[in-house]
């Protein structure tokens, strides 16, 4: 079976602000994106037989579904943290009648019914570069990506008051109008993560003000 790590719910975050308020759990992954950004972590797979028993919860999931952020996020914070039993780092869904995902810290379990939405997700592969439109690969450390945007982000701060206005930066890839993917791996928890960035179009005064700065 697959389960639900805090990184799987924890994507419901960058849409929480936004009009796109749902993750997409998948048997595989979980999806969520935000107009501009898309996010997918795997699922991971374990043995059922490992996973503690819930008194009346039975692990079935057969289909998709479309879960509320806000409840991915505080289901994300009942999952705990045992160092010495691993597996209960995890939460489980029924797809019983009514959704339900699970918790336990072997003492005790918590059960929530999901709060499902009858929403069609859009189709995010369709987004999801393939690797034969890949012209540049390249490795980033994510402590100095993080301070390069913290950075850009104080730099731009007076830019403009309007905090609702898009802050950006040109990152330049020798392919036009290619998303950029950013991806990492959990060893540990056998787990990807994706972040698909969606280009933005270069206006006209970008241009000149860059050549201005070139010179």
């Amino acid at each position: 079976m697959h389960t639900l790590t805090k990184s799987n719910l924890d994507i419901g975050t960058v849409n929480i602000k936004e009009n796109c308020r749902e993750l997409l759990v998948e048997q595989h992954a979980t999806i969520a994106h935000n107009g501009h950004c898309l996010y997918r972590v795997t699922r991971p797979e374990v043995d059922s037989e490992l996973f503690p028993n819930i008194n009346g919860f039975q692990q079935i999931e057969t289909e998709p579904f479309i879960l509320d952020s806000k409840q991915a996020i505080e289901i994300g914070k009942s999952i705990p943290k045992n160092r010495e039993h691993s597996i209960c780092n995890q939460a489980v869904v029924s797809q019983n009648g009514t959704t339900k995902i699970a918790t336990t810290n072997l003492d005790s379990s918590n059960v929530v019914i999901a709060n499902t939405k009858d929403y069609r997700y859009p189709n995010y592969n369709e987004v999801i570069p393939k690797n034969k439109d890949s012209n540049l690969k390249i490795a980033l450390n994510v402590i100095q990506l993080e301070q390069i945007c913290k950075l850009a982000k104080e730099f731009l701060k007076d830019e403009d008051k309007d905090e609702s206005k898009d802050k950006r930066v040109i990152l330049e890839i020798e392919a036009k109008d290619i998303a950029v993917k950013i991806s990492t791996r959990s060893i540990t928890r056998k787990q990807e993560f994706l972040a698909v960035l969606m280009p933005m179009t270069i206006e006209e005064n970008d241009v000149k003000n860059y050549k201005d700065l070139e010179k």
